[in-house]
């Protein structure tokens, strides 16, 4: 329009810039923010909070920021709209005195909330614990306000969070007395609070009320009790459920799965839990990572260390993290069948992301020196942490610290790991981006050779390259083959 020699004025502005927010396509309305502020044409402060609402929708909060500050330069004064929007936003992302900050500045400038802020801040307070949402509930009534239906839900949701079912009782009692009816919304957050303390039965019963009180059930009713049955190891029941909501046409979430798959796995039916997770796959639902580590713990607990392990490298190979509980299992598992290099490798992983040696320094202690029938190597990896193996050799020839290689031939158990760069036969896993290590991507940067015969180019090297974790698994990587190998072997 502009590039055709049309001029634009600032109500075609705003009606393009609202239509394309309401195409959701935010970023063709910011770009044609720019172009117009650029031509000089400052639009009002609808179209600003038409694309700051877009993009908080968006969680694109750094162009959130962008635009309050365009907004103020441009001498486009913020209204309650915008900071609505702001606080809502604050609140979402965790900052909640933040928000309660600019909450309070606004009514010290003259600005007067109205009830929908009053709402938000609300939600916000309840997640800090009820003192302050209360406080602002009676100011909400001492300014004349009187609460609508969000509001008493907020503080509803608010009180069977903190365990105080009989004031949640009591205000919805009351919201239904100011004529306000019970919703889809209502009755979920009242079991919603159930559940979590454990009350999962009570939650049942108000279940069963909603098609007595012609309240339609949804995907988040379902979810709620079959994760308060799932929490309370009810299988049966959190079974029957997910496959009544199947039979009603209702469309599941990936929360739907996630807590049947976790308790399946934990009482050893994990043939059950991987058909549940095939389902989620080929509905186009992603399972969420802690899924990924209920099944790897999942088959360890039966004895199948090699799946789990086939899981645990598809895992990385999609840039998921795995929890610290499942590196200690798989670890222990591992080390139990005689599988050194493997442990060796899921070890170095653990450390490469940051995990500190805990559970596992224990498992070296324990496990490994029972695997090898040696507790000297118990001192080794104590020896690593007290002094970060200061003066021990690493490999032929080298040392750890002070100059020399960090790497060298030999094999820890006889096999090689088959996961990765230690004269496996599967490539590498991928971490999380930056150099590669023997074949086997890291997640940090910097590159680290483990390959047979590659040599680092100095001891600044080794140690910028390891952490003090991995360093460790070297002098315990080294120790376990001069084990193995006997004394032909040369550090």
């Amino acid at each position: 329009m502009i590039e055709c020699g049309v001029v634009a004025d600032v109500e075609t502005v705003r009606c393009l810039i609202q239509a394309f927010c309401d195409d959701n396509d935010v970023s063709k309305g910011y770009g044609l923010l720019r172009q117009v502020l650029g031509d000089g044409i400052v639009p009002g402060n609808a179209a600003f909070n038409k694309l700051i609402s877009g993009f908080c929708k968006e969680k694109e909060y750094t162009k959130v920021s962008e635009l309050l500050h365009t907004m103020i330069t441009m001498n486009c004064i913020p209204d309650n709209f915008t900071y609505q929007e702001v606080i809502n936003w604050l609140c979402k992302k965790g900052k909640v005195s933040e928000g309660f900050r600019i909450f309070n500045d606004l009514k010290e400038r003259g600005y007067a909330p109205d009830i929908v802020m009053y709402t938000t801040m609300i939600h916000g307070l309840c997640t800090m614990g009820l003192g302050g949402a209360r406080k602002l509930w009676f100011e909400m009534f001492g300014k004349g306000f009187r609460p609508n239906q969000y509001t008493y839900n907020t503080m509803i949701h608010g009180f069977c969070k903190s365990g105080d079912f009989e004031q949640a009782r009591i205000l919805y009692k009351e919201m239904c007395d100011k004529g306000y009816k019970e919703t889809t919304v209502s009755y979920n957050t009242m079991m919603t609070g159930l559940c979590l303390h454990g009350r999962t039965d009570e939650a049942y019963k108000l279940f069963k009320e909603m098609p007595q009180k012609d309240i339609v059930r949804d995907v988040i009713t379902y979810n709620t009790l079959i994760r308060g049955f799932c929490k309370e190891g009810k299988i049966v029941e959190s079974l029957n459920l997910f496959r009544e909501f199947h039979t009603l046409g209702l469309q599941p979430s990936a929360q739907s799965y996630t807590p049947l798959i976790a308790v399946l796995c934990q009482v050893g039916r994990v043939e059950e839990a991987k058909s549940l997770w095939n389902d989620m796959k080929n509905i186009g639902l992603q399972p969420i990572s802690s899924t990924h580590d209920d099944i790897i713990n999942g088959l360890c607990d039966q004895g199948d260390v090699t799946e789990g392990m086939d899981w645990f490298v598809a895992m990385l190979t999609d840039k998921l993290k795995p929890e610290q509980r499942t590196f200690s299992r798989l670890l222990s598992c591992l080390l139990h069948r005689d599988r050194l290099d493997d442990s060796l490798l899921v070890l170095d992983f653990m450390f490469t992301l940051g995990y500190v040696l805990e559970k596992a320094q224990v498992l070296l202690r324990a496990e490994v020196a029972e695997v090898v029938e040696d507790a000297q190597v118990a001192e080794v990896v104590e020896d690593a942490q007290g002094g970060g193996g200061g003066g021990g050799r690493a490999s032929g020839g080298g040392r750890a610290s002070g100059g020399g290689r960090a790497s060298g031939g030999g094999r820890a158990s006889g096999g090689g790991s088959e996961y990765g760069g230690y004269g496996g036969r599967r490539g590498g896993v991928p971490y999380f981006g930056g150099g590669r290590s023997g074949g086997v991507p890291y997640f940090g940067g910097g590159s680290a050779h483990r390959n047979q015969g590659q040599k680092s180019s100095s001891s600044k090297s080794l140690i910028s390259s390891y952490t003090l974790g991995s360093v460790v698994f070297c002098l315990t990587l080294h120790y376990l083959r001069a084990v193995v190998e006997g004394p032909g072997y040369i550090w």
